[in-house]
């Protein structure tokens, strides 16, 4: 699901990258996909430090240019489109209706903040209402303003707003794992 997600966030016009894998991660296990990852607040948002060996698994066959420890968060990591075929049709005979309505619904949320740092605006904004118990985009543009010197000066306010609306949106399909 991860990697169908990354080939489609491709298909808009940018580059999968390890940053960009990490926030989709962080969106499918917040929809209830089991992906048995640890996320902390990072520099640019929500960060698991089990995201590098689950991409260097893929390395070869789906992935071409992952290299573990040496692949920076904003490198390409070479989609390996001779097999996306493949990974479609295992999605289409393996995961059950649920995981196909979850990447569906992801595809759905990220729309609009597909660049990287849409996704780490969307990402860290779903975090500190989670793990900080923020109540409104004002308290959590308040929130960034301390969580990294990089987040204190790239985010204004209207795009905390902008973000906060679509997680409200899409609320009753987060926190589904919980």
């Amino acid at each position: 699901m991860l990697l169908y997600a990354l080939f489609r966030y491709e298909a808009q016009g940018e580059k999968a990258n390890p940053f960009v894998a990490g926030k989709i991660a962080w969106f499918l296990q917040a929809m209830g996909q089991d992906m048995k990852l640890n996320f902390l607040p990072h520099f640019f948002g929500p960060y698991s430090n089990s995201m590098a060996p689950l991409l260097y698994s893929l390395k070869g066959r789906y992935i071409k240019t992952f290299s573990f420890g040496e692949t920076k968060a904003f490198e390409p990591l070479g989609l390996n489109y001779d097999k996306f075929e493949e990974l479609r049709n295992f999605l289409n005979t393996k995961i059950n209706k649920f995981e196909y309505a979850r990447l569906r619904n992801l595809i759905s949320l990220i729309s609009g903040f597909e660049s990287p740092a849409g996704l780490g605006l969307l990402a860290s904004v779903d975090y500190l209402s989670l793990k900080e118990n923020a109540i409104s985009a004002e308290d959590v543009y308040d929130k960034l303003q301390s969580w990294s010197g990089q987040k204190a000066g790239m985010f204004k306010l209207p795009h905390v707003e902008a973000a906060w609306e679509r997680l409200e949106k899409y609320k009753p399909l987060l926190r589904t794992a919980e």
